[in-house]
């Protein structure tokens, strides 16, 4: 994955979108599409690239990524701090551990290890 140009994942249904999360770790940047979950993410962060999944639409979007070798590092950056600072061991560790310390505590109903990020 970190020899790649790039990540495409046109999809017209993704629960988060893991593959795009590991590409965006290499610094890859990614193409997704607005069904992707994390698309909104990736787009605010200026990650990648969002497209519809009409075939133009994705021809466009990757003629205008491939084509632009220093926009796809910068967004390839972009995506590994994003990823890094939200989905990282020492942020993901220090939810569990205040997850485990609700539950020992008797305060957390519901357990969810969805991480909270914007």
């Amino acid at each position: 994955m970190q020899g790649a140009a790039l990540l495409a994942l046109p999809s017209f249904q993704e629960n988060f979108g893991l593959c795009a999360a590991e590409a965006l770790a290499c610094g890859v940047p990614a193409i997704v599409s607005p069904h992707v979950n994390l698309a909104g993410d990736i787009e605010a962060a200026g990650a990648g690239w969002v497209t519809g999944l009409e075939p133009h639409q994705i021809e466009k979007t990757l003629k205008c990524a491939m084509n632009d070798a220093g926009e796809r590092q910068r967004r390839g950056e972009a995506g590994r701090e994003f990823v890094w600072s939200n989905f990282g061991w020492p942020k993901i560790a220090a939810e569990l551990v205040t997850l485990y310390q609700q539950v020992a505590a008797g305060g957390a109903e519901v357990v969810t290890l969805a991480p909270s990020f914007s």
